[in-house]
Formats: C-alpha cells, sequence, structure tokens
C-alpha cells in the first residue's frame, strides 16, 4: 500500500468534508465526486465505484421510503395524531413535550424521521389551540425534531448512517453485522434519557430561553414551505384530519401560543388498507428478526406487497423515494471503502492512538471519536461521515486492542446525535418553520448532546463487547 495513496485518499476525505459543511455544491454531488477521484488515485475500481447503487443498505433504504409512505397513504399515522387530539395531553404542558419527544422517537424507528415531522408540526399547532393552557408551541416543535433524530438510531431501518455502517461491517472480514435491533440496546436508552431531559432539564431551559416570543403558525404549514430534502407526500385525508383547520392565533408571555376558532375537518373513515398495510410493516420487522432473508429482500418484498394490493399507487412510489438520498448513500458507501482501501483511514488511525497513546483506557480514546462525530455531524451529513469515521474507528479499535464492531456501531450512534443545530439533520431543519433561532437550537440541545454522546460511549463498550 503505497503512502501517497494514503495521503491522497485522505486529502480526498478532507476537501468532501469542507464541502459538505459548506454546503455550496450538493451533497451528492460531493459525494459522487470523491468517490470518483478514489478511483483516479487507484483506491477503487471503476466497478467499485457504482456498485454500491445496487447494495443491501441502498436497496433496503429504497424500499423502506417506500413502506414508510404507504403507511402514511393508508392513514395509519391518523390513528397516532387522533389518540393526541383527544387524550387531552395539553392539559399539562411537561407532560405534553416529553409525549411528543417519545411518539415521534418510536416512530422514526421504523419511518423517516422527516415525515414524521411533517405530520407532528401541525398537529403541534391545533393541540396548542385548543389548549385551555398556555402552550409554548417552539419548544414542542424542537421536541418533535430532537424525538425523531434520536428515535431514528434505534433500529437498523431508523437512519440510512446505520446501513453504511452495516455495509462496512459486512465486507469487513472478522466484524459481525447488526440485526434489526442490534443498536435497540443503546438506541433505547438514548431515547429514555432524551425524554427525560426534554421534561425536566430541557423544559426548564427551553421555557426560559423561548418566553415572550411572537406567534407562530404550525397549523397552516404546507409541506412545500419546508427544505426541499424534507418535503414528504401527505395523503389527502391526513392532511385534512391534521392541517386544514381555521384557527387564530395569539402570543403570550409563555411563548408562541395559538387559540382554536374552528375546530379540525372530521376524521375519515377507516377502510382496509390501514390495517393490512400496519399488518405488513409488522411481518416485516418479525422478518428482519428472524432473519428469513436479507433485510433488502424482505423490505422489497413488503413494498411489493402494499404497491400491488393498492396501499399506495407505483407511480407515487416512484415520487415518494428520496433519490438524493439514494445517491449519497450510495457514494458515501464508495468513497468510504476507498479510504479504507488506499490506507487513509490507517494513517488517521495511526495518528490518533499516537496522540491518544498516552491515555489510560480505551473508553476514553472512543468517546473522544464519539465526541468528535457528534460535533461534526451537526454541521454535515451524518451519512458522509459514518463512511468517514466508521472505518477510522474500527482502525483505531484494532490497534489499541478493543473490537472493532462494538466501535464501529458507538461511533454510528454519535454520528445520529444531530440536535444542537438546526442544519445537522432534516428533521431538525425542518422545525425551523416555528420560527426558532440558531442559538435555541444551541442552549437546548447541546447539553444533551453531550450527555447522548458520553452515554453512547459507555454502553457501547458494555452491551457489545
Amino acid at each position: 500500500m503505497d503512502e501517497w495513496q494514503a495521503i491522497l485518499g485522505l486529502l480526498i476525505i478532507v476537501v468532501a468534508m469542507i464541502s459538505f459543511i459548506l454546503e455550496k455544491i450538493p451533497i451528492a454531488i460531493t459525494a459522487v465526486g470523491a468517490s470518483l477521484l478514489m478511483v483516479a488515485i487507484g483506491a477503487l475500481s471503476f466497478e467499485d465505484s457504482y456498485v454500491k447503487f445496487g447494495s443491501t443498505a441502498t436497496v433496503f433504504t429504497a424500499c423502506m421510503m417506500v413502506v414508510g409512505s404507504a403507511l402514511f397513504n393508508t392513514g395509519v399515522i391518523d390513528l397516532v395524531v387522533k389518540w393526541f387530539q383527544r387524550s387531552r395531553v395539553e392539559r399539562n404542558p411537561r407532560l405534553l413535550v416529553a409525549a411528543i419527544t417519545l411518539v415521534t422517537a418510536c416512530l422514526s424507528a421504523f419511518l423517516s424521521n422527516s415525515a414524521v415531522v411533517a405530520i407532528f408540526l401541525p398537529l403541534i399547532g391545533i393541540l396548542a389551540a385548543r389548549a385551555t393552557t398556555k402552550l409554548n408551541v417552539q419548544l414542542l416543535a424542537i421536541s418533535a425534531g430532537i424525538g425523531a433524530a434520536i428515535g431514528g438510531i434505534a433500529t437498523l431501518a431508523g437512519s440510512t448512517a446505520q446501513l453504511v455502517t452495516q455495509d462496512i461491517l459486512m465486507e469487513t472480514e472478522g466484524a459481525r453485522p447488526m440485526g434489526m435491533f442490534t443498536l435497540s440496546a443503546v438506541g433505547g436508552p438514548l431515547i429514555i434519557i432524551t425524554v427525560v431531559y426534554m421534561a425536566t432539564l430541557g423544559y426548564r431551559i427551553g421555557t426560559r430561553v423561548l418566553a415572550g416570543r411572537g406567534e407562530v403558525d404550525l397549523v397552516g404549514i404546507d409541506s412545500e414551505e419546508l427544505p426541499d430534502a424534507e418535503r414528504q407526500h401527505r395523503s389527502a385525508d391526513s392532511q385534512a384530519n391534521s392541517t386544514r383547520a381555521g384557527v387564530a392565533r395569539s402570543g403570550g408571555a409563555g411563548g408562541a401560543t395559538a387559540t382554536m376558532v374552528e375546530d379540525e375537518s372530521p376524521a375519515a373513515s377507516v377502510n382496509w388498507r390501514m390495517p393490512f398495510s400496519l399488518g405488513v410493516l409488522i411481518l416485516m420487522i418479525v422478518g428482519f428478526s428472524i432473519g428469513i432473508a436479507d433485510i433488502a429482500t424482505v423490505a422489497m418484498v413488503g413494498a411489493l406487497v402494499l404497491i400491488a394490493t393498492g396501499c399506495l399507487p407505483f407511480t407515487e412510489a416512484l415520487k415518494r423515494i428520496d433519490w438524493n438520498t439514494i445517491i449519497i448513500l450510495s457514494a458515501a458507501q464508495a468513497f468510504g471503502a476507498g479510504l479504507t482501501q488506499s490506507g487513509g483511514g490507517q494513517l488517521v488511525a495511526d495518528w490518533i492512538t499516537g496522540l491518544l497513546g498516552g491515555i489510560s483506557g480505551e473508553w476514553l480514546i472512543l468517546l473522544f471519536l464519539c465526541m468528535v462525530s457528534m460535533i461534526l455531524t451537526n454541521f454535515a451529513s451524518n451519512v458522509a461521515l459514518t463512511a468517514m469515521f466508521v472505518p477510522i474507528g474500527m482502525s483505531v479499535a484494532a490497534s489499541v486492542g478493543a473490537d472493532p464492531t462494538s466501535w464501529a456501531i458507538a461511533i454510528t450512534l454519535a454520528c445520529n446525535i444531530a440536535v444542537f443545530t438546526p442544519i445537522g439533520t432534516p428533521c431538525m431543519t425542518q422545525t425551523l418553520v416555528a420560527k426558532l433561532r440558531y442559538t435555541d437550537y444551541i442552549k437546548i440541545g447541546l447539553p444533551l448532546a453531550v450527555i447522548l454522546t458520553v452515554a453512547t460511549a459507555l454502553l457501547s463498550l458494555v452491551v457489545y463487547p
């Protein structure tokens, strides 16, 4: 392995990372460019640069986008929305913050976190309008974004980043691929920590930071108002039930509030496709769990059944696939492999090992890597960062005699803790419609991000020894 190739491979990654952060060039274009440059320096073959577009991770992601869209289209998510509207949980603002954080986290473990937030933002507006007590709409909105972001790391299907890691583990000799719920052993406790934080310290910080703000309209927002990457095609029934309600706004000392003047539209009737699509999802989860086939095959069968039964028309299924994400995921797998094959990952690993060689305990080294990953993921694509940092982390783990698989999982989790800026992940970007300031995210989300990262490093070494 030539040293110049390792240096060039590392240089390509550094330039790509800067481009990801600045976003002057679309992330997908940067990712494809980085993979082609890996070919140019001889780290990858031409075939290696595009073969990932048909990888298990890519096929699985595309099919789960179809499945998630079918669940929204048939009205399954409306059941959750109706429960919130009927439960009167809004009578206790602190409990409502905890409930929204928990429910969005649980839904995002299996569905698109962007789609979940797209549904919950107008729901929050309706709840605030109906509440007999003043609710801080901005705090509820950021709670939904944070819950969705953290919930996405609880399962293999929750976010795209872990699929990059899965691909790396499958191609690394001696590594152990993840199962559907491998991440849940740490992701579950992280969700609990997040809910408790948002109901206690996060609630206290939020009510103080967001007090006295002006009015916020979340009921009338349309998916077209959201950033391009986050637009979700919600069903007509869901929109009628959740977003098209007449309301009048009034600001309050406790934060942005709303007052209802006209009740929401009548609920749509339940048809057979709603329980059927939910049943398909449950069967898919069982298939993932028992390993009846590889995850891409199970997801493909599930998507095919939902399309064939009319739960989602074929033309709509093609539209619901986020091709930008597919390109980024596929190219990230390619240039991540290029970093490893060029020797760039080992070069960084040797540098980190030498720099931290005096530190006693592998946990502190892992914590350092997780902290760096967490900070960077709040400014750049978590998929791209995962492709960069997981190979480096596995090399460092091997150098210090630790288990590379457990470190790969820990770093993957850290790369998903994008909760203290509005640009780290799409579901946090969506909450900008609540007129939140950049500093609001830092004040509310940064303490949580640090707590979760420390917990990730600790729990990963215990759960994945």
